[in-house]
């Protein structure tokens, strides 16, 4: 017996029994991708879960009727499933009974093609033949693939959501009851190939027209046919279905922004409301992305600034920083997605202005030396502390919370935030061992400084001698100092014998290593350290050693290849004095680099 020409394609799926299609916006209709298939007994037919035709019909010509849908494995194209729904007509007592196919149940009762006995329902009473609905969709999408041996026949997709009845989608083209009529999608449309053809696929995108009267949505009803016309087509003729979507029409809005004054470098948190059909998972589209965007100063969105985005088809909160940019207060904030484009509403103005912030600078011990640069600061602004060692002290680093942040005395950086730095200096002081010690200073003394050192450290004690390499010695006595040491040159090494260990204190400037050029003879030449830092043999004399120099500490000591330094001495250290071998006939003159 003919089934409908005239259908309906209904879409709400609350649960998906397993199925591949992610979840979508809104009601959808249920086994929507025609994955999931179940065998009814009692008919000997196979249908997919909560779909329908002749099979399970009700009527009085039932029994005359059959299935007329059978499970295809030509999904459409970019599907990740492997099945979809065959439609096809057939002959019965000398009719054409066109494929049908619906989410409700079918109802053959009438000889005629046209018949009004003959309808697709909604069927309230049992959940497997109706599909209940709470909102209403804005369009239906579907993909289809009919072959026709005709040109001019056309297959039918039909939906209609309706309040609460057994709604009828009649053969003959009317509805019952009508009263109960909220919504329509209805697309009747040509081959996409021939009869036994090649599996040409198409994407329908059919909107509802809402013309009433009812406002009352319960339900929706859809059939697909293989023919407009009930009675009409030929049995050569098949109709393939798959992937059917109820689409929602999106809407973007962003939500309230915590501040509307915030400064670079900030955090910012953009919520926004994001409802409707995103990303159709029949549409094979890419990700959709909502993408926060920050407009110049002047309110313009000609060339906006990213903040973020995020990935999602329904509502979030996007995380961000505010970058640094000109002061201005009519900024303006927005969200715009990417697979349905849109400007989400409630834009909201903000002021971005710089954050200040207070530096404080200290110095450790207060009488080692002063610290200059501390005050407020804008964020983003540069800043630079120096500190100057007093008489008898060296800066050694700027501190912050215990951990080194720089080792030069002038430190320069970018204000971000509070910031507490130290300067550190330390005394002067020079550990002596007993015996022979290889002295230098790396401050500006005179001999009568280092005698005076001494002789505090030593509490006057007799046997101090301190030697030059070719200016002489003195020694003191107990009572005086004999002997002849001239000149005294702070850039030379110095042998220093004491009877007993002790710590000597030198209060001076430190040496400027550009004012104490080293002349370097041919041989052995003393030479003194004259840095407040330690420095690693490579980078001092960096860019001056030939091949075969050699340099020796009192225990220590190392050769130039003329590619590195080899041997045991790896690093110079502060009040210590060396031993320069030169390998060259002629002399030279040797700086030790500064700011290190």
């Amino acid at each position: 017996m003919n089934h409908y020409c005239k259908n309906l394609f209904t879409l709400l799926v609350f649960s998906f029994l397993g199925s591949r299609i992610y979840a979508q916006y809104g009601p959808q209709f249920e086994n929507r991708d025609f994955e999931q298939w179940t065998s009814r007994d009692e008919q000997s037919v196979s249908e997919p879960v909560h779909w329908h035709s002749g099979g399970t019909a009700t009527g009085g010509f039932a029994g005359f009727v059959s299935s007329q849908i059978e499970q295809s494995t030509h999904p459409r194209p970019g599907s990740s499933g492997t099945k979809s729904v065959k439609l096809y007509p057939t002959r019965i007592l000398g009719v054409t009974a066109n494929g049908n196919l619906t989410n409700g149940r079918m109802n053959a009762g009438s000889m005629s093609a046209a018949g009004a006995e003959n309808y697709n329902y909604t069927q309230r009473s049992q959940s497997a033949f109706n599909t209940p609905i709470n909102q209403l969709p804005d369009s239906l999408t579907v993909w289809v693939c009919f072959r026709s041996s005709s040109t001019s026949s056309r297959a039918q997709v039909k939906a209609v959501v309706h309040g609460d009845a057994d709604y009828r989608l009649i053969a003959n083209g009317t509805e019952s009851p009508s009263d109960k009529h909220v919504a329509t999608a209805a697309l009747s449309f040509y081959r996409t190939a021939p009869n036994g053809g090649s599996y040409n696929w198409r994407r329908l995108s059919i909107p509802f027209q809402n013309t009433g009267p009812c406002t009352d949505v319960r339900y929706i009803l859809m059939t697909a046919t293989t023919n407009e016309t009930p009675g009409s087509g030929s049995t050569s003729d098949d109709m393939f279905v798959d992937d059917i979507l109820l689409v929602y029409n999106p809407t973007l809005s962003m939500g309230q922004l915590a501040s509307n004054s915030y400064a670079p470098g900030d955090a910012i948190t953009i919520p926004f409301t994001l409802t409707g059909t995103m990303s159709p998972d029949n549409f094979n589209a890419s990700a959709n992305k909502v993408i926060a965007q920050l407009s110049d100063a002047n309110g313009s969105f000609s060339n906006p600034t990213e903040l973020g985005c995020l990935t999602t088809n329904t509502s979030g909160s996007i995380t961000a920083q505010i970058p640094n940019v000109p002061n201005g207060s009519n900024y303006q904030v927005r969200v715009v997605s990417t697979n349905y484009p849109m400007t989400g509403t409630n834009i909201q103005v903000i002021s971005i202005m710089p954050s200040t912030f207070n530096i404080t600078v200290t110095a450790n011990p207060s009488q080692g030396g002063t610290v200059t640069g501390g005050g407020t600061y804008n964020s983003g602004q540069s800043c630079t502390v120096s500190a100057t060692a007093n008489t008898g002290y060296t800066f050694t680093n700027w501190t912050e919370n215990g951990n080194v942040v720089s080792t030069n005395a002038s430190y320069t950086f970018t204000v971000e935030g509070n910031r507490s730095l130290v300067a550190n200096f330390e005394a002067n002081t020079i550990p002596l061992s007993q015996g022979c010690n290889w002295f230098s200073s790396n401050v500006e003394i005179t001999l009568d400084d280092l005698k005076a050192a001494l002789l505090s450290a030593l509490n006057n004690a007799s046997g101090i001698k301190i030697t030059s390499q070719s200016n002489g010695y003195t020694i003191w006595n107990g009572s005086f100092w004999r002997g002849s040491l001239n000149p005294f040159e702070v850039s030379q090494m110095y042998v220093i014998d004491v009877p007993s260990a002790c710590e000597i204190t030198l209060e001076a400037i430190p040496i400027n290593p550009a004012a104490q050029p080293i002349t370097i003879f041919p041989g052995f030449n003393w030479i003194g350290f004259p840095l407040n830092t330690s420095m690693s043999v490579e980078d001092a004399f960096a860019g001056f050693a030939v091949s075969g120099d050699k340099i020796s500490s009192k225990s220590q000591n190392a050769i130039y290849t003329g590619i590195r330094w080899e041997g045991t001495l790896n690093t110079l250290v502060p009040g210590q004095g060396y031993m320069f071998e030169s390998s060259q006939t002629g002399n030279r003159t040797f700086i030790f680099p500064s700011g290190r």
